[in-house]
């Protein structure tokens, strides 16, 4: 048998599995590792040599307090590992810690459990600062509307800080062409409100690890500049979700410069005549939610090819606020559309006919699905076409029933932090 060893289960013990082809199967590998863990020491000095701003220990003598954004359990950034580099420069500036609190960006995501915002944040740093779960319903200050227009509603603790940092980690976005940089604060710490203008009236990237010069990163940056996100840590990951890089500092300057090493290691070429592909969704398979951004390589392949998705799903099912699966899509439609003013109703109304045919198209996707942590009624209600198996054996076994022969196989190991890399035609 030929083996293929990669990662499952983000936070879930982000353990090592090996899937089992038989030897005549041509077996292709796509995609590469990102480099391995940085140390402590490595982290500290990045930290200290920051792009396009001070450093942080002397930005911490400019004012009394700080706010530290951080993303949630959703996201596979293992800022717990940050955090205390961070805290220890507010300390060298002579910020007292009392004065800082970590705001854990949920965004529009379900809310998560005590023990998953600890791994967040570590249990030590947990007991060092004060931390709260943004609420983006609740506590928010207005602070008015970008130049485009866009209301902004945003975290009081965060608007009343007087240094605002953002943490997060740099992968392949669909909107924003990559994540990081500004987005931890809008739409991160945003309200509501705030945040589904953001998501239905801009045009992002429309492309994984797509240009960054596009009009969702642009607002972003906007909206940030004005509400002043003083300094930003942006991590890439390797594909054991370790921190290989680290890039510190400007909101914008220190996001690209991370963005142009992410877009090299992250661009992959898909094999050609692949009869199986196999995506591994990791890390992002906390639950079925983000599933689907590991599934891009399906999503483009003909129609014959044998599809295969692979996730822990140790978290369920998952579910998100701007988009509430109790509703029906005609009734969240009516919701959204009769708050609007009347000028936006009608570029709302492309835009849900549009979501609802991306979410049917992935919804009815034909594939197998690897998910051993996830309840049949589950994936019936997130992926109804899909064909659940809970061993890798029994998968395999019915991949060789379809293919008694010798067959190409592509196998993505860590398929949300891959895209395609377009060739100099496209």
């Amino acid at each position: 048998m030929t083996q293929v060893s990669m990662f499952t289960g983000a936070w879930a013990g982000d353990r090592k599995i090996s899937l089992d082809f038989p030897d005549h199967w041509d077996v292709q590998v796509v995609g590469q590792s990102a480099g391995p863990a940085m140390d402590a020491a490595a982290m500290r000095r990045e930290l200290q040599s920051p792009v396009g701003t001070p450093k942080l220990s002397e930005l911490a003598r400019t004012g009394n307090s700080a706010a530290i954004i951080i993303d949630d359990i959703s996201r596979p950034t293992p800022t717990a590992d940050v955090l205390p580099l961070v805290l220890d420069e507010l300390e060298a500036g002579g910020m007292d810690l009392s004065n800082v609190k970590i705001v854990i960006a949920a965004g529009g995501h379900e809310a998560a459990s005590l023990d998953d915002n600890l791994k967040k944040i570590g249990v030590d740093t947990a007991n060092r600062v004060a931390w709260e779960l943004h609420d983006p319903d609740a506590e928010l200050v207005d602070a008015g509307h970008s130049p485009s227009g866009i209301p902004l509603f945003v975290n009081k603790t965060v608007m009343d800080a007087d240094l605002k940092i953002g943490i997060g980690g740099i992968t392949p976005h669909d909107s924003a062409g990559f994540s990081g940089g500004s987005k931890i604060l809008v739409p991160g710490v945003a309200g509501t409100q705030t945040a589904r203008y953001l998501h239905d009236f801009l045009k992002g990237a429309r492309s994984r690890g797509g240009s960054i010069d596009n009009e969702f990163r642009k607002e972003l940056d906007t909206i940030t500049g004005e509400l002043g996100l003083n300094f930003i840590v942006n991590v890439i990951l390797n594909h054991g979700r370790q921190i290989s890089h680290l890039f510190a500092g400007d909101r914008v300057l220190a996001h690209r410069e991370g963005v142009r090493v992410a877009a090299e290691l992250f661009a992959v070429s898909a094999p050609e005549d692949a009869r199986i592909i196999v995506v591994n969704t990791y890390p992002f398979d906390v639950n079925l939610w983000f599933v689907p951004w590991g599934t891009w390589p399906l999503m483009s392949a003909p129609a014959d090819v044998t599809k295969v998705a692979i996730a822990d799903g140790s978290q369920g099912a998952g579910s998100h606020r701007l988009k509430p699966t109790e509703l029906s899509f005609m009734g969240r439609a009516w919701v959204r559309l009769k708050t609007l003013r009347p000028r936006h109703v009608l570029k709302q109304a492309r835009h849900l006919i549009t979501s609802l045919a991306r979410t049917q198209s992935r919804k009815m996707l034909d594939f197998m699905m690897l998910c051993p942590n996830i309840s049949d009624e589950d994936m019936a209600t997130r992926f109804p076409a899909a064909r659940h198996f809970r061993t890798w054996d029994e998968l395999l076994a019915e991949l060789q029933k379809e293919h008694s022969g010798s067959v190409k196989v592509a196998v993505y190991p860590c398929a949300p932090l891959q895209y395609e890399k377009k060739s100099n035609s496209d």
